[in-house]
């Protein structure tokens, strides 16, 4: 009997600790290397920082308010959240040892992992008379987000092999889908600063 709750203890434990040994920031993405979700998305840019560092990272972490896009244009009311990334960057005393980069876009169907919608959500999808962009377009705009942010931060002269840069496209919204409202805030960049 203690045999066997001694086994269950540690597949429990190693199922735990699978997920923290991905590559990428985002814990799903043990999946996509299992080919069980969806592939890494090549953001056009090098990442010398490996996402299992950031994931473990023990020091300070500071996450900035959303950077939201219009397009690929910084909205205005951004333009305050990247000149505050941009000053701790230069502060004398700046102690920044990493930045994640993670772009984000608003609904993007990839018609090769559709799934049909039960009837309320049909609905809902009507009603709200949504526009999606093609998935293939969307992933471009996204990285085209993700090089905005990165072309602000390398401007300050910051070390850009200490920068982490991941397309999540639309796997990870912070809004409704149903609102326009809701579209405008999942078109986004989320800047972490790692101490």
């Amino acid at each position: 009997m203690i045999g066997k709750s001694v086994f269950f203890v540690a597949v429990s434990i190693s199922l735990l600790v699978l997920p923290a040994g991905a590559d990428m920031i985002y814990t799903d993405n043990y999946m996509a290397r299992t080919g069980i979700v969806g592939e890494k998305i090549d953001t056009g840019y090098t990442n010398h920082v490996n996402g299992r560092t950031l994931l473990r990272w023990r020091g300070g972490i500071r996450h900035l308010e959303p950077i939201y896009f219009s397009g690929s244009n910084i909205r205005s009311e951004s333009y305050p959240v990247v000149e505050e990334l941009k000053n701790i960057i230069a502060s004398k005393d700046s102690r920044v040892k990493y930045i994640s980069i993670i772009g984000h876009s608003s609904s993007a169907p990839d018609k090769d992992h559709s799934v049909k919608l039960n009837f309320w959500s049909t609905m809902w999808q009507k009603l709200a008379d949504t526009e999606n962009i093609p998935y293939k377009k969307a992933v471009t705009l996204v990285n085209e987000r993700i090089s905005a942010i990165y072309s602000e931060i390398e401007s300050t002269g910051f070390d850009t092999r200490k920068i982490y840069t991941e397309n999540r496209v639309d796997r990870d919204p912070i809004s409704t889908e149903a609102t326009a409202e809701g579209r405008r805030k999942n078109n986004r960049v989320d800047v972490t600063i790692y101490y």
